[in-house]
């Protein structure tokens, strides 16, 4: 079985989400870490945690979707991973996918949009209409603060 690790995930090829990867935190206790930190890093590198991690993702998903309020950030918490996971599946840079849920990168190349596709188990159409909608909201945002 081929492991990967990237900035601290390993992603394991053994359940079906996102084409087969599992993508779990890589934890090791950091000198001088908070218990509260380490308890949770600890819970969250288990299967029982990732899955309650995901879940949570998935109901906050549920809950700004249909206000419209991070359509990028909701495609990628209804798949119920967080950034540093998307960025484990496709390769993108985490600060990268930040700039992209947040309206900063004004253009997705073809490539990269069919990476996020493929990883949120989306239609490619659907992640470009959540980018348009992302930068939209970014630039109506933008406007009324230099109002």
């Amino acid at each position: 079985m081929k492991t990967s690790t990237f900035r601290g995930w390993v992603s394991e090829p053994n359940l079906p989400h996102s084409g087969g990867l599992v993508v779990t935190p890589h934890v090791e206790a950091l000198p001088g870490a908070r218990p509260r930190a380490q308890r949770r890093a600890q819970l969250l590198a288990t299967e029982e945690g990732a899955a309650l991690a995901g879940a949570v993702r998935q109901q906050l998903a549920d809950a700004i979707g249909p206000h419209d309020i991070a359509p990028m950030a909701a495609l990628r918490l209804r798949a119920g991973l967080s950034q540093e996971q998307l960025a484990a599946l496709t390769g993108i840079a985490q600060p990268h996918l930040s700039r992209i849920e947040n309206g900063r990168s004004e253009s997705l190349t073809t490539n990269t949009l069919n990476k996020l596709a493929e990883a949120l188990i989306a239609d490619v159409g659907d992640v470009s209409r959540a980018f348009d909608a992302t930068v939209q909201r970014r630039r109506e945002r933008d406007g009324r603060e230099h109002e």
